[in-house]
């Protein structure tokens, strides 16, 4: 039985989120710069008020990049990132650049392309306040981009 509209009533709200993050870098082969590291996530609200929530959400990411000069003036990076997700599955997404900078340092020559997860927010999925009401029912977000750049100013 709800409480009476202007009689005393009581909200529990409880929010816990914790993160690690890691990253190393390593630059002990020639030309190369290797950067790995990992997140893990866990996330838990209750809310007895609005919507009587009471979730739970886990994440473990890793990932490594390196970035490598075959030849002066020559940078080239490659990444891959896998997210272990217990509400959305696992994804693993790349990227991958290049680019060339002229003699002098006054043009540089640029291409990319990459893929991209994006897993809902807790908040987005189960937030609630007077204002905002989250949806439970969000998808991730997939997502491919290349991109060109010709003759630049360096930068």
């Amino acid at each position: 039985m709800a409480p009476p509209l202007n009689g005393p009533s009581s909200t529990i709200v409880k929010n816990r989120r914790v993160v690690l993050d890691w990253q190393c870098t390593y630059v002990g082969i020639e030309r190369h710069q290797v950067t790995g590291g990992l997140t893990a996530e866990a996330n838990h609200t209750r809310n007895t008020g609005f919507g009587s929530i009471n979730e739970r959400q886990q994440l473990l990411a890793l990932f490594v990049q390196d970035q490598w000069t075959p030849v002066e003036h020559v940078f080239l990076t490659a990444g891959l990132r896998s997210d272990d997700h217990d509400t959305f599955g696992r994804a693993t997404t790349g990227r991958a650049t290049a680019a060339w900078l002229s003699g002098h340092s006054r043009w540089k020559l640029r291409g990319s392309y990459g893929t991209a997860f994006r897993s809902p927010a807790f908040l987005d999925l189960y937030g609630q306040s007077s204002f905002y009401v989250g949806n439970p029912d969000l998808e991730a977000e997939k997502a491919r981009a290349r991109a060109r750049e010709r003759f630049a100013p360096a930068s």
